[in-house]
C-alpha cells in the first residue's frame, strides 16, 4: 500500500507539472503573438532623451536608443543626416536579419569632472560591430570589432564587446553604433563604471563556474556509468552534455572564442551553427534511445529520425562559405528545426507516459526545464520575444536544472538494469574463468612443445658435432700433406671446406650452449684465474681472424691484478665472442682488452675502433638471434647468438655486461667478474 501511495503521488505530481508547463507554454506563445502583432507604442518625444550619468555602477541604454535599419547597406557615418532614426522602446533585436542596423544614443555627464565608462554590447555573436566616437571638429573616429575579427584586436579582452568612453565634464556626447551579422543577435547596451563592470563580471564568472562545474560533474558521472554498464544511453547522454551543454553554450556566450580558439575567426563564425545542428542531432538520438521510440511509436520514430538528420545536415551546411545559398538555408532553418524537434519529442514523451511507459515520467519532468529554455531562447533569437536576462539566459538556466533532474532518470534506468547487469557480470566472470583455464592449458602445451624443440636442438647439435670434427680433422690433415701434394685449386677448395665446417661447428656449439643456458643445464667449474694469461691465449688464437686488415690486437690487462673467480673455459668463450665481434666489425685501428678494479670486482673491457652502435640498438644486440643489421644482405654473417650467450654466461658468474658506444666512435663492452676469495699464498701454492 505504501508503494501504491507513493506511485499515485508521483503520478499526480507529474500530471500537475505537465499542466503547469502547458499553461506556461500557452501564456508564452500567446505573449509572443501579442508582442509580434502589437504596433510599436507612439513616442511622445521625437528623439529619446540622453542618458544622464549617475552613481549607479551599471546603467542600461534601453529606452535611450534611436534605431535606423539600412537595408541597402551603403550608408556610412558621413550619411548620418540622411538616416531617419526612430526611437526604440527597449532592446533592439534584429533576429536573423542581415541588414545594417544603426543605433544612436547620447550620454550626458552632469558632473564637473571627466567620467570614464565602459560601454558593453552584451551579446557574443555579432559578426561586425563599429562604434563611432565624436571627435573635435564634428568628425567621428571608428572602432571596429566583432567575431569577424581576431579576439586579440578587441579594445577590451572580454567575451562581449566592450568600448571605453571618456565623457568631458558638463557635456553631452552622441555616439553611433553600426551592426550586422549573419546569425541571430540582440543589441543590449549597458554603461558600467570600472567597479560596476568588475562586480558584474565576478557574478558572471561565479555563475559560469557553477554551471560548467555542474556540467563537468554530470559529464563525469554519466561517463562512469557508461564505462560501468556499456549502455548506449549513457554514452549518448555524455555526448549530448558535451555538445549541447558544453560546446554550444561555450560558443553562445563567447567563452569559447575568449579561451579556446581566440585566433580562429572562421571557426568561431561557423561553430555555433555547427554545434546547434549537432546538439539537435544528439538530443533527438538520446531521446529516441531513452524512450525506445522505435518500439513504442514507430511512425513518430521515423519523423524524429528525419528531424535528427536534418539537424545534423543543417549543422554541416553552416560550414559552407558565408553568403552561399546553403549557408543561408542552414542559418534560417536550424532554429525552426530545433523548435519543432523540441515540441515533437515532448509530445512523444507525454504520449508514452499516458501509455504507461514508466521511464518516460522522469524524462518528462527532467526535460521540461530544458524544453522551456530552448523554446524561450529560440523564440528570442527569432525576435518573437523581447531580449532580457531571462530570455537570453533561458537555455543555460534550463539546461542546468535539466542536468540535475535527468540524473534521476538515468539512476532509475540504472536501478532497473542492475539485476541484468549483475547477471551479465556473472556470466562474464564464468566466461573469463573458462577462457583462463583454456589459456593455461594452451600455455602448458606451448611450454611442452618448446621443451621438445630445445631437446631436439640439443640432440641434433650433439649428433652434428662428431661428424663435423671428423670433417675438420680429415680436411686439415689433407692440407698438411697426409695424402700427398695438393694442387693450388685443391688446397683452396679444401680450405673453404675447413672454414665452412668450422663455421658450422661454432654455430652448432652456440645452439647447444643456448639450449643449455635456457634450461640452466650449464654447470660452472670456477677457480682462481689470472686474466692477463687468458687474454694472451685468446688474442693469439684470434690473430688469424684479422687477415689483411690493418688492425692491432692489444692486451692492456695489468700483470699485478689479482685473480678472478671464473670458469676459465667459459671466460675464454666470452672473450672469443667479444674479440671476434670487434675484429669482424672493425676494418682498421685496434682492439684493446683492459681491466680495472671496481670495489670487490674486476671490470673487464673490450674496446674497438669500429663503426659504433646506435643507442637505440644497444639493448637489442643482446637479444637472441638479433643483429644491428638483420637483413639478408648484411655485410657480416652470424647467427645472432654470440652476444646473447655472452650475457647469460656473464650473469651465470653473477656479473653483468653493458656497452658504451656512439656511431662513428667505436664500441666498448664492459663486464664484471668477482675477485677470487682465496688468499694469494694459497693461489700461489
Amino acid at each position: 500500500m505504501a508503494c501504491y501511495s507513493y506511485g499515485l503521488s508521483l503520478c499526480r505530481c507529474v500530471q500537475y507539472s505537465m499542466r503547469a508547463f502547458f499553461i506556461l507554454l500557452w501564456l508564452l506563445l500567446g505573449g509572443a503573438g501579442l508582442f509580434c502583432s502589437a504596433p510599436a507604442p507612439v513616442q511622445a518625444r521625437a528623439q529619446p532623451e540622453s542618458l544622464s550619468l549617475n552613481e549607479a555602477p551599471t546603467q542600461s541604454l534601453s529606452g535611450h536608443l534611436a534605431l535606423f535599419q539600412d537595408r541597402q547597406g551603403q550608408l556610412s557615418i558621413h550619411d548620418r543626416a540622411k538616416m531617419d532614426f526612430a526611437p526604440h522602446p527597449g532592446i533592439p533585436n534584429p533576429g536573423f536579419s542581415q541588414d545594417n542596423f544603426w543605433l544612436r544614443f547620447s550620454v550626458h555627464n552632469p558632473s564637473d569632472s571627466t567620467q570614464e565608462r565602459l560601454l558593453e554590447v552584451a551579446h557574443a555573436n555579432i559578426d561586425w560591430l563599429t562604434l563611432y566616437r565624436p571627435e573635435a571638429g564634428g568628425s567621428y573616429s571608428a572602432s571596429k570589432t566583432g567575431r569577424g575579427y581576431p579576439f586579440a584586436q578587441r579594445e577590451q579582452r572580454h567575451r562581449h564587446f566592450v568600448f571605453k568612453l571618456s565623457l568631458p565634464p558638463q557635456s553631452s556626447q552622441t555616439y553611433y553604433l553600426q551592426s550586422r551579422s549573419t546569425s541571430s543577435y540582440h543589441l543590449d547596451l549597458r554603461l558600467h563604471s570600472a567597479d560596476g563592470f568588475l562586480q558584474r563580471e565576478r557574478q558572471s564568472q561565479l555563475g559560469f563556474g557553477f554551471y560548467y562545474g555542474l556540467i563537468a560533474a554530470m559529464l563525469f558521472y554519466n561517463l562512469v556509468l557508461w564505462l560501468a554498464t556499456r549502455e548506449r544511453n549513457y554514452l549518448c547522454y555524455v555526448l549530448t552534455l558535451l555538445m549541447l551543454h558544453g560546446l554550444f553554450q561555450l560558443s553562445y556566450n563567447g567563452l569559447g572564442y575568449e579561451y579556446l580558439w581566440p585566433e580562429a575567426v572562421w571557426w568561431n563564425n561557423h561553430c555555433l551553427g555547427l554545434f546547434l545542428g549537432l546538439s539537435v542531432f544528439l538530443t533527438l538520438h538520446f531521446s529516441q534511445s531513452f524512450l525506445q521510440t522505435r518500439t513504442h511509436t514507430p511512425r513518430l520514430h521515423k519523423v524524429l529520425e528525419g528531424l535528427k538528420w536534418l539537424g545534423g545536415l543543417f549543422g554541416l551546411l553552416n560550414l559552407m562559405p558565408e553568403g552561399s545559398v546553403l549557408s543561408q538555408l542552414s542559418i534560417s532553418l536550424s532554429t525552426p528545426n530545433g523548435i519543432v524537434s523540441v515540441l515533437l519529442i515532448w509530445g512523444v514523451a507525454l504520449h508514452l507516459l499516458r501509455q504507461g511507459y514508466q521511464p518516460a515520467r522522469f524524462f518528462v519532468i527532467a526535460w521540461s526545464s530544458l524544453l522551456l529554455g530552448a523554446l524561450v531562447t529560440g523564440f528570442a533569437s527569432l525576435g518573437w520575444l523581447p531580449s532580457n536576462f531571462w530570455t537570453t539566459q533561458a537555455l543555460q538556466l534550463g539546461t542546468a536544472l535539466e542536468v540535475m533532474l535527468l540524473s534521476l532518470a538515468v539512476g532509475d534506468r540504472l536501478r532497473r538494469s542492475q539485476s541484468d547487469l549483475l547477471q551479465a557480470q556473472a556470466e562474464r566472470l564464468e566466461q573469463e574463468r573458462r577462457a583462463k583455464q583454456s589459456q593455461e592449458r594452451l600455455v602448458a602445451r606451448l611450454r611442452k612443445l618448446d621443451r621438445l624443440k630445445d631437446d631436439f636442438i640439443a640432440n641434433i647439435s650433439h649428433e652434428l658435432r662428431t661428424p663435423l670434427n671428423g670433417i675438420i680433422g680429415i680436411s686439415e690433415s689433407m692440407l698438411d700433406g697426409s695424402t700427398g701434394q695438393l694442387s693450388q685449386p685443391q688446397q683452396y677448395n679444401l680450405s673453404l671446406v675447413v672454414a665452412s665446417a668450422r663455421r658450422l661447428f661454432h654455430l652448432v656449439s652456440d645452439l647447444l650452449d643456448f639450449s643449455q643456458l635456457k634450461h640452466r643445464e650449464i654447470r660452472l667449474n670456477t677457480r682462481p684465474v689470472w686474466l692477463r694469461e687468458v687474454v694472451d691465449v685468446v688474442l693469439k688464437l684470434s690473430q688469424p681472424l684479422v687477415g689483411p686488415k690493418d688492425l692491432r690486437l692489444i692486451n692492456d690487462v695489468g700483470a699485478d691484478l689479482p685473480p678472478i673467480e671464473a670458469d676459465e673455459d667459459r671466460l675464454q668463450q666470452i672473450l672469443h665472442n667479444l674479440i671476434g665481434n670487434a675484429i669482424k666489425f672493425t676494418e682498421s685501428g685496434k682492439v684493446i682488452v683492459s681491466a680495472e678494479a671496481v670495489r670487490d670486482q674486476l671490470e673487464i673491457s673490450v674496446a674497438d675502433t669500429g663503426p659504433g652502435i646506435d643507442p637505440r640498438d644497444q639493448e637489442r644486440i643482446f637479444a637472441s638471434f638479433e643483429q644491428v643489421d638483420g637483413s639478408m644482405t648484411r655485410a657480416h654473417s652470424g647467427s645472432g647468438l654470440g652476444l646473447a650467450i655472452t650475457r647469460q654466461l656473464v650473469e651465470l658468474h653473477k656479473g653483468r655486461i653493458r656497452v658504451d658506444s656512439r656511431p662513428g666512435e667505436g664500441s666498448r663492452f664492459h663486464f664484471l667478474y668477482p675477485f677470487s676469495p682465496l688468499p694469494k699464498t694459497q693461489i700461489s701454492a
